[in-house]
């Protein structure tokens, strides 16, 4: 080992464990410590929520195959669903027809992503929309929120 080295691993600090984990003080699910590398980064936040920019997403068996999207400041929880996990059944006519072909599209072209749609907990409401999923890619830590109405209605204009 040279001398450079050896100074270095002298003054070293050691990894704790606030280098690798986040506490979060969720409302919804009381203290959480989760792995840095489990928080994703919305740069834009998300419409209405601009200014929060850092969730994460918990999956807690006794929920599934909801998913929890919590923000990392804890205040704001939704409950999201896996996009492959829908059965056709769950999945409105319109988002059908419109935003599915342009969303499975999407994904092809980003094969380390998921994607996912925020549900309303209303009992009187049985299907998802489409138009405006939440893509994670992973590999990144990046999210965003797509507005696929938004996307039509640009092509409808340009065609």
């Amino acid at each position: 080992m040279n001398h450079t080295a050896l100074q270095f691993h002298k003054f070293a600090k050691p990894a704790t464990e606030q280098m690798f984990n986040q506490r979060i003080h969720s409302t919804l699910f009381g203290e959480l410590t989760i792995s840095r590398r489990k928080i994703i980064h919305f740069p834009t936040g998300i419409p209405g929520l601009e200014q929060v920019r850092s969730y994460t997403f918990l999956d807690i068996e006794e929920y599934r195959p909801l998913v929890w999207m919590v923000s990392t400041c804890g205040k704001y929880h939704f409950p999201v669903i896996p996009i492959a996990h829908l059965d056709a059944e769950s999945i409105d006519e319109h988002s059908k027809d419109n935003y599915l072909p342009l969303l499975t599209d999407i994904m092809k072209q980003q094969p380390m992503s998921v994607a996912y749609v925020i549900l309303r907990l209303e009992p009187e409401i049985k299907q998802v929309s489409l138009k405006a999923p939440i893509i994670v890619h992973l590999q990144e830590q990046r999210g965003e929120q797509l507005i696929l109405e938004n996307m039509i209605n640009e092509e409808f204009l340009v065609a």
